[in-house]
């Protein structure tokens, strides 16, 4: 018999517009929340600290105790570690990963529009991050990339299946 052990949170995140602003709002578990974050590059791209959560923990504590209720994961960068995600979860942030597109493959700085040029490996990855993550109660939502435009002729990429 094969079993697993997880740690694991519900919560709902959803969006509407609001009603005086007119603009994109969230709810969390149905109360209005007005987020404030920022961007997070990797503080350690070749992970050679990784292992580390306490480190992880400390470098998000400084986050919070700075009023952030928010974390945008860049997409240029990995796809955070079970650490960062555990230490997030701790911390009650909640954390935007996107995916590895960033503006950098829409044409305008060098790369090109028809990237990542193996979609399939592109999906299994996702599929793969999607499952590793998805137990997290801090994983508000997933963006696909920054600064990106699909390809209009382009019938292969305007729907993707659930992973699970």
């Amino acid at each position: 018999v094969h079993q697993t052990q997880a740690e694991f949170g519900v919560r709902t995140v959803s969006s509407y517009v609001h009603p005086r602003t007119k603009s994109f709002a969230l709810k969390v578990n149905g109360h209005p929340i007005f987020l404030v974050g920022g961007n997070w590059v990797t503080t350690d791209q070749f992970l050679r600290f990784a292992g580390s959560k306490t480190r992880y923990l400390h470098e998000l504590l400084l986050l919070r105790n700075a009023g952030f209720n928010c974390v945008r994961v860049w997409g240029g960068g990995i796809s955070e570690t079970d650490h960062f995600f555990e230490s997030a979860d701790s911390l009650g942030l909640l954390v935007y990963q996107e995916f590895w597109l960033t503006g950098d493959n829409n044409g305008r700085w060098a790369g090109r529009y028809d990237w990542p040029e193996d979609h399939g490996a592109m999906l299994e990855n996702a599929r793969d991050v999607i499952v590793r993550l998805r137990n997290h109660p801090s994983l508000a939502w997933y963006g696909g990339g920054n600064e990106l435009y699909p390809l209009p002729s382009d019938d292969n990429r305007s729907e993707v299946s659930p992973p699970f």
